[in-house]
């Protein structure tokens, strides 16, 4: 039998990981193998053997083993494909995502906003800022896990923005990783959502003039032509000099009350959308220290809105935080175009957890958590970057994505023979469509997501497991 083309991507992304000694290093490789198959396999079927997996968990629990000596590997081919795109900048989108385990006897995991127990990861994603914003992959993660409620100490909010252990520090961490990783590769643009305004974050970004668009969250104080003003006053002021039609998608109401009121749930729909934008100064908030922070940030604002929403449907709002310039409608434009790289990370976050079954792994130590995230990291990404492949107007052939079994059951299949029409040389828009159909996706729906290529990848993983069966016995 051929070497699954999906093993010998998702091994390329670990070539050169060292963890100080060649038998965990291949052990390491073995098991990416094996979920790059299977992403969602647990580990007992990823392993195949009790030996094997015996040996797995031996690693996942190894002190010398760590998640930065996981991802180097990964991060280091990340920025190569950072340095072989044409575009003058890069997108690094930063996000946090929280990791839940139900059972008892786990150790290590700290609390959660909902009754179990886990751990936080705070991602930093490269995005190719072109119309496909393809995923070029992480180059930092950062764990987070919090302290039990009762050895918090009550602090007074000096001593809060004072402490080193402070949690959006996160933030900060996964720039300057992010920024150590692209080092003479090329300029950076940070982006992160309304949990990165803070003004401790902006000023260092400011302090080492490095690119950023971030959502802002607080009505700050502020200078504006001279006079001191609240940020929202200003922005709701300021006079629109762009419209654009935005394509925005389905999205299904949540449980969570949190996310009910920052992403209420829409129909999908083209919305019509203004932009305008202002010079201002943040002024520093009064609990921190002037030796630390300076006394006003200049910046620039961003204010995206829809001003006739459909009825009962809320309005697309964002507020924006930059240094890019304004001056034109496109440079404007542009600022907005960078903070929608943003959309990327989410769905990486949901092809960790759900694609790769991130919080389904049964191990008791958080080291050995952490661990296997950091193994399922660059699976997830490949995950991702399907969606890519598939809707490339400039697509590679066929066999860049599948290998010619998978291709021929494609071929073959009544389902999806009509993507390839008896052509000797199909692409990867052509498989991947195929790929697309099997999981369920319907031409009317527009370009097949990434969760609808996850879905019929699995069903032609067991047609292939079938065909070469049949073959055997053959």
């Amino acid at each position: 039998m051929e070497t699954n083309l999906n093993a010998i991507k998702a091994m390329a992304e670990f070539e050169g990981i060292d963890l100080g000694h060649k038998k965990r290093d291949r052990r390491v490789a073995r098991v990416v193998a094996a979920l790059a198959i299977k992403p969602d396999a647990s580990f007992p079927e990823a392993t195949g053997s009790d030996a094997e997996l015996e040996g797995l968990y031996r690693l996942l629990n190894n002190d010398r083993v760590g998640v930065s000596k996981l991802l180097r590997p990964h991060a280091f081919q990340t920025a190569k494909r950072v340095k072989s795109k044409g575009e003058a900048v890069v997108v690094v989108a930063h996000d946090t995502t929280g990791f839940e385990y139900e059972g008892k006897g786990r150790k290590g995991l700290g609390p959660m906003l909902k009754t179990e127990r886990g751990f936080y990861g705070h991602f930093s994603l490269a995005v190719n800022p072109d119309e496909n914003r393809e995923p070029l992959g992480i180059l930092s993660f950062i764990p987070v896990i919090r302290k039990e409620k009762e050895t918090r100490v009550k602090k007074t909010a000096r001593a809060v923005q004072s402490d080193p252990e402070k949690e959006y520090l996160r933030w900060s961490q996964g720039i300057d990783e992010a920024e150590k990783q692209l080092a003479g590769v090329k300029r950076a643009i940070h982006v992160g959502d309304r949990e990165s305004d803070s003004y401790e974050i902006i000023s260092g970004l400011v302090a080492d003039d490095r690119g950023f668009v971030l959502r802002l969250k607080y009505n700050r104080n502020i200078v504006a032509n001279e006079e001191v003003a609240k940020l929202y006053d200003v922005l709701e002021r300021a006079q629109g000099v762009a419209e654009r039609e935005v394509p925005l998608a389905f999205r299904k109401d949540t449980k969570s009350q949190g996310s009910l009121k920052v992403h209420p749930p829409r129909e999908a729909r083209l919305a019509t959308l203004v932009f305008a934008a202002a010079c201002v100064s943040f002024r520093r908030p009064r609990d921190l220290r002037s030796d630390q922070y300076p006394a006003f940030l200049a910046v620039h604002v961003v204010h995206v809105w829809e001003p006739d929403p459909p009825a009962g449907e809320s309005p697309i709002e964002w507020k924006l935080v930059t240094r890019e310039p304004i001056d034109t409608p496109e440079q404007i434009l542009q600022v907005v175009d960078y903070y929608r790289c943003r959309w990327p990370i989410e769905e990486f976050n949901k092809a960790l957890k759900t694609g790769c079954n991130a919080e389904g792994r049964q191990l008791i130590e958080a080291k050995a958590l952490l661990n296997a995230v950091a193994i399922l990291v660059p699976i997830a990404w490949s995950i991702l970057h399907l969606r890519t492949l598939a809707n490339s107007a400039n697509p590679p052939p066929a066999a860049a994505v599948l290998d010619p079994t998978q291709i021929g059951v494609l071929e073959v299949h009544p389902k999806t023979q009509k993507f390839f029409n008896g052509s000797p040389q199909p692409t990867a828009r052509d498989a991947l469509h195929a790929v697309a159909a099997l999981g369920g996706h319907l031409k009317r729906n527009g370009a097949p997501g990434w969760l609808t290529l996850f879905r019929g990848y699995k069903t032609l993983t067991d047609l292939v497991l079938g065909w070469q069966l049949r073959c055997v016995e053959s």
